[in-house]
């Protein structure tokens, strides 16, 4: 099980590895990665300007093999605290598999209805992250990758982790 600083590190070059592939798109005018400068930022980890207006973009990183999603409805069962799904104002979701170099870009309110709709359909999963000597329980559902990409506005890119400087 990896620490709570282990899961953050690995999440440096896949991350940004999605910047640049933002900054790719036509659309693009700037971005800002909120991360590097105020830690759970609410609108999301990204702030990304383009040509149709800002949006605040949700990042979230698999290190592992996946056909699924965790899509997280608690971030502390122990403290009964939301997960994102319920806290983040993002305008998109993105999530990147180191794994398969493939990612998925979902507008968040659409995520977010499809989720409200299937709820019901999904299975719950836990996930214990160790902080130090002690440990916390993150909890959500897990949707499957076809289910998700059928979502309106939803686009998979595919575009391998190279190494990017940092």
């Amino acid at each position: 099980m990896r620490t709570f600083q282990e899961s953050l590190n690995l999440t440096h070059k896949p991350t940004a590895l999605i910047e640049e592939f933002l900054s790719q798109q036509p659309e693009h005018i700037n971005l800002i990665n909120v991360e590097k400068h105020q830690p759970h930022f609410k609108m999301g980890d990204l702030i990304w300007e383009t040509t149709q207006g800002v949006k605040a973009v949700e990042v979230k990183i698999q290190t592992t093999h996946y056909t699924s999603l965790f899509l997280e409805t608690r971030s502390n069962v122990e403290r009964n605290t939301p997960g994102f799904m319920a806290t983040s104002q993002a305008d998109l979701f993105i999530n990147y598999s180191t794994h398969s170099g493939s990612g998925i870009i979902i507008p968040f309110k659409a995520l977010f209805n499809w989720l409200a709709q299937n709820l019901q359909k999904l299975p719950t999963r836990q996930a214990r992250t160790r902080v130090g000597v002690e440990y916390y329980t993150s909890e959500g559902r897990i949707a499957p990758l076809e289910a998700l990409a059928l979502i309106p506005g939803a686009r998979v890119f595919y575009k391998p982790l190279v190494e990017i400087p940092v």
